[in-house]
């Protein structure tokens, strides 16, 4: 069965040029094989589950009026509703970028940066306000009030019933602008998560735990992409903002609940949370077989590794 599993899996990504058109294959390939998983969140979804919520969330963006070459400012943390809106996005053609405050923003979007909406984690973003002067309406994850700008709420989104478009599948298009100027491309997107699924050796009988935050190439493409393409279950812990490095310990108290919670079989974090999680006590059991530890910039995979519950994790950094 998992030998069956891991060859639709293979299939449906070898025949993908996007990360939402790969997990839409997969929906029709594994639809019953579990995709996501966010223990803190209650989120359970199956590859089928996931393409669904995708369409619908894709639906409704593209009924406010983004099309492809948008991009949609978000300040989301590592909740589920992160990887969904980077999905649907990728399924219209759009991209997500991030930017630390107004001032950022706004030097974004002279350096060529194409906001047209956002989708703010709460109404007291600084995306939520008048000063961002951004041509849609913004859309907000948590309730609250905005005076003077109607907002659009991200959990009536996710239900719409309007029709859903085509999947827009050229990969030259930009996926994300993280921090900056320059995209990463949906052909970016893919490429890392197909060398972190070939050098982990990712199956669909794998369980995925990804620590760090999905605002940036490491997690959204290298850690999660991997996973996702390979018909493995991703594992979001739900911890830390957009940027940097948030509180290690934090992220290492819920990352080890979450893998002990999922029978995690790979980890995917950075050196703050594999120092963090040494802290910690350590579980009666754990389930891992490897992993992948991002110990500078760069993308490429080192010839060291680093130890955590016995079990050698890859790394990641620039090569020399």
């Amino acid at each position: 069965m998992r030998r069956l599993m891991f060859q639709r899996a293979f299939s449906a990504s070898m025949q993908s040029t996007t990360l939402a058109q790969c997990v839409h294959r997969m929906a029709l390939s594994t639809p019953e094989a579990v995709a996501l998983q966010a223990p803190i969140e209650n989120v359970k979804f199956t590859y089928a589950q996931l393409s669904a919520q995708v369409s619908r969330l894709a639906a409704a963006l593209h009924s406010l009026g983004y099309r492809p070459g948008d991009a949609i400012a978000s300040d989301l943390p590592n909740m589920h509703h992160n990887l969904l809106l980077q999905l649907a996005c990728c399924h219209i053609g759009a991209s997500v970028a991030t930017a630390k405050d107004i001032d950022n923003l706004h030097t974004l979007k002279q350096k060529g940066v194409p906001f047209k909406g956002a989708v703010a984690a709460t109404t007291d973003s600084f995306l939520c306000t008048q000063d961002a002067e951004l041509p849609l309406a913004p859309v907000a994850a948590v309730s609250g009030e905005v005076e003077g700008r109607a907002v659009q709420w991200l959990d009536a989104l996710l239900k719409s019933t309007e029709t859903v478009p085509e999947v827009v599948t050229d990969p030259a298009l930009p996926a994300a602008f993280f921090g900056s100027a320059t995209p990463l491309s949906c052909a970016d997107v893919m490429r890392l998560g197909e060398d972190a699924a070939g050098n982990l050796k990712i199956t669909a009988a794998d369980v995925s735990c990804v620590t760090v935050t999905l605002m940036h190439s490491f997690g959204i493409a290298t850690g999660s992409t991997s996973a996702l393409m390979s018909g493995a279950t991703l594992v979001l812990p739900s911890a830390g903002g957009i940027r940097g490095c948030g509180v290690p310990q934090q992220r290492a108290q819920v990352a080890l609940n979450a893998m002990v919670e999922t029978q995690a079989t790979l980890l995917v974090g950075d050196t703050h949370v594999v120092k963090a999680l040494e802290q910690e006590d350590a579980p009666q059991q754990l389930w891992l077989r490897s992993g992948l530890i991002k110990v500078a910039s760069g993308t490429s995979f080192l010839k060291g590794t680093v130890s955590y519950g016995g079990v050698e994790l890859m790394t990641m950094g620039k090569a020399e």
